[in-house]
């Protein structure tokens, strides 16, 4: 879980480098703490794995691969149906991690290889545009 206090830093310049707004930072910094904590609550990745993350903006998108040495977990197949479609108003407290994602980003692609789980995601931007300031 070294990555974890890292994962400001890195998207603070992230977000110097390509211009993303503060709105875009946090619903990646959402997403990436709730993959992390996955990976080594679920996952059970050993803490001195590494924690790959790489967020790359082009014509913009916005774009996430993450990867960890947890078991295998294919988000296509293994999550619960309510994981993938239920309202997030609806799901109850401590079960929000993946809804959460899934409400932000689009799933692109997942691979198992050489001990590691690999997600592609790309964040959704007219959500982030839809949403509401408070």
């Amino acid at each position: 879980m070294e990555a974890l206090p890292r994962l400001p830093a890195y998207l603070e310049a992230v977000a110097s480098e390509y211009g993303l707004t503060s709105r875009t930072v946090g619903v990646l910094r959402l997403m990436l703490e709730e993959l992390m904590t996955n990976s080594i609550m679920h996952g059970r990745a050993p803490p001195s794995a590494p924690i790959e993350i790489v967020v790359t903006v082009t014509d913009g998108e916005t774009r996430i691969l993450y990867s960890d040495a947890g078991f295998p977990f294919d988000p296509r197949c293994e999550l619960p149906p309510e994981s993938r479609f239920d309202d997030l108003d609806d799901r109850p407290i401590g079960k929000l991690g993946w809804p959460l994602i899934l409400h932000y980003c689009s799933f692109e692609d997942y691979t198992f290889a050489k001990g590691r789980n690999r997600m592609r995601f790309t964040l959704d931007r007219t959500r982030l545009a839809a949403s509401v300031d408070c």
